[in-house]
């Protein structure tokens, strides 16, 4: 199982990580942390990075390598080249392969081969990070038809077109064969032996969903329509991010189970949480052109713009017609600069000034600071055990039948795993709550099976406030979704719940599961909406300070009963490493208000 930690233009590497840690620069730093390299002061054991414009990082710095800037524009700030000069790398050398041109193909018919297991000293590697996928599915292609729409139509009809071939790409066979050839080229390319880890990062959403100015605010290039960044728009690329990742995620969870010698190898990081308060249309931040110090991703470069003279030498037939061809993959870089030629040609008095296309390849990438929050990511996920320690918890787990147990041989459900991996890290351990369930001493649960979020909190409160868990953790809203019972808001009552608890337990922490798959087609997208739109829930309330956080719980349909809704036993046993990483994380955040000893501590069973 896999702990939880593209050939394409530039502007189409839209800012995945993947970048696997290979050597091209050597940066020299203090003694490295044992945790990420095998020996204390480890001879020259070099490391990897792979990947596209994400871990390229155009935009993020000085140039990295001028003879090649044009093409997979690297910079010096990106998060590779930070983490080559933090003092946890020592002196062991980076190679940076990471380039803005690749999509996932690319990456690993070109990055691949460049890596060497060992270097001149017969060290093997100890560490690669990656970055890909946006390229694949189009993002920019998106962003292009979405947000900026230089083409100026009034109609979505192409925003909606890019959508959907998006959505289409990254479910597809296609894409996930991609990425298996990826991953698998990757682990041949190491030795039998070696336990070198590769990190993979995930995106951070763009939009802040809350602010009511950006309503009104617009990135659109061309006067005759700027698309408004409403809040349905905004949510819409939130939530392509989001089935992005997650699509990711599964076709590897899928992988790693078809070759369980590289299971534990591959981690996931995601940064999403660093990005809070640093995204567009943030509070506070009401920059009509965003480009804002606090905002960590490149808006339009409005510094550098250029007007009709630029433009007119153009052959706007031909360049659109070539730019926008359905028989090749679309260029935006070529469809914005025709666009905006054919609104000269219409508007001949027209002073329009327009970023300049060269900016575009930087546009929705993290700047500086954001790689640098993509580097402190990856640094904690190298030094992660998948468990807390030494903490007493007070654990009440919430829901409806996956927390009670429903589907596993046992009815322990995910509660006898999840305790046992607390276990090893030394932490006292009690459930709380009202029912009791399976055949482990100490059952004791707050799941109703059959019953939806609502029913959940109304029944809930009482024992919330009498048992004073000090974690809750919810997996709520499946049977909203399957009955249905009004799925669209569904992830409203789940804020709501949310509430509830903090309020009945105010030094709680809550941890929120993203639903487990269901394998019924008809209910497989709002289940899927259902989990995007409370990860946005979840934001909201942690941006004020609470203790929250959702927890993506990778159990798909080869982890579910016959059912097609319930986990079986080994779709628990990843629910509970899932629930562990998660309580290893909320640790480190020092958000864990101890629950004093535990006399009745009970001695677990076998």
């Amino acid at each position: 199982m896999i702990p939880s930690a593209s050939a394409s233009r530039p502007f189409q590497g839209i800012f995945l990580v993947l970048a696997l840690l290979v050597t091209r620069s050597v940066v020299s730093s203090p003694t490295p942390d044992p945790s990420i390299f095998a020996r204390a002061d480890p001879p020259q054991q070099y490391w990897s990075a792979l990947g596209d414009s994400c871990a390229a990082g155009p935009g993020a710095g000085d140039v990295y390598d001028k003879e090649d800037s044009k093409r997979c524009l690297r910079s010096k700030d990106s998060y590779p080249m930070q983490l080559s000069r933090d003092q946890s790398f020592g002196k062991n050398p980076l190679r940076f392969l990471a380039c803005a041109a690749h999509n996932t193909g690319a990456v690993a018919r070109h990055q691949i081969p460049a890596i060497n297991p060992r270097n001149n000293n017969n060290n093997e590697q100890q560490m690669m990070t990656l970055s890909t996928g946006s390229a694949d599915v189009g993002l920019s292609r998106v962003i292009q038809e979405c947000i900026i729409r230089p083409s100026g139509s009034s109609s979505d009809d192409g925003c909606e077109a890019s959508l959907r071939a998006a959505r289409q790409k990254m479910k597809s066979d296609e894409f996930e064969k991609d990425c298996r050839r990826l991953w698998q080229g990757i682990f041949e390319k190491l030795p039998a032996s070696s336990n070198a880890m590769v990190y993979q990062t995930l995106y951070p959403r763009f939009f802040n969903l809350e602010t009511t100015w950006c309503d009104e605010q617009s990135m659109g290039v061309n006067p005759a329509h700027r698309p408004k960044l409403d809040r349905k728009l905004r949510r819409t690329m939130n939530e392509l991010v989001y089935e992005l990742n997650y699509w990711i995620q599964r076709h590897a969870w899928k992988w790693m189970k078809d070759t369980p010698a590289h299971q534990k190898k591959l981690r996931f990081v995601n940064p999403n949480n660093r990005f809070d308060g640093h995204r567009f249309c943030e509070p506070g931040v009401e920059d009509a052109r965003f480009n804002h110090e606090k905002i960590w991703f490149f808006g339009l470069d409005h510094t550098k713009t250029v007007g009709r003279s630029h433009f007119s030498t153009i052959d706007t037939r031909k360049k659109c017609e070539k730019a926008d061809s359905k028989k090749k993959k679309k260029n935006p870089g070529k469809s914005y600069s025709c666009h905006l030629a054919q609104f000269f040609v219409g508007n001949p008095k027209s002073e329009l000034k327009v970023p300049d296309p060269k900016g575009l390849s930087k546009l929705f990438h993290p700047k500086t600071k954001g790689h640098e929050a993509i580097k402190e990511e990856i640094l904690r996920a190298t030094k992660r055990t998948g468990y807390p320690k030494k903490q007493n918890l007070r654990i009440m787990p919430l829901g409806a039948s996956i927390t009670w147990g429903v589907g596993s041989t046992s009815k322990n459900g995910y509660r006898k795993d999840l305790r046992d991996i607390l276990d090893r890290g030394d932490n006292q351990v009690k459930y709380v709550g009202s029912q009791k369930s399976g055949d482990m001493t100490n059952g004791d649960n707050e799941g109703y099976p059959g019953l939806t979020i609502r029913e959940i909190n109304d029944r809930s409160k009482r024992e919330l406030q009498s048992s004073k868990p000090n974690i809750v953790l919810i997996h709520a809203g499946t049977n909203d979704i399957l009955r249905p019972e009004k799925p669209d808001t569904a992830h409203e009552r789940m804020g709501n719940l949310v509430d509830e608890v903090l309020k009945a337990s105010p030094d709680a922490v809550v941890l929120v599961a993203e639903l487990v798959d269901t394998a019924e087609e008809k209910s497989k997208d709002a289940l899927r909406a259902f989990n995007a739109r409370v990860v946005e829930e979840i934001m909201k309330r942690r941006q004020k300070g609470k203790r929250v956080m959702t927890v993506p719980m990778h159990v798909h349909e080869w982890g579910l009963t016959g059912d097609k809704i319930h986990p079986n036993d080994e779709g628990y046993q990843v629910m509970a490493k899932s629930w562990a990483s998660a309580l290893e994380e909320v640790q480190e955040l020092g958000w864990i208000q101890q629950a004093g000893q535990m006399k009745d501590r009970v001695t677990r069973t076998v």
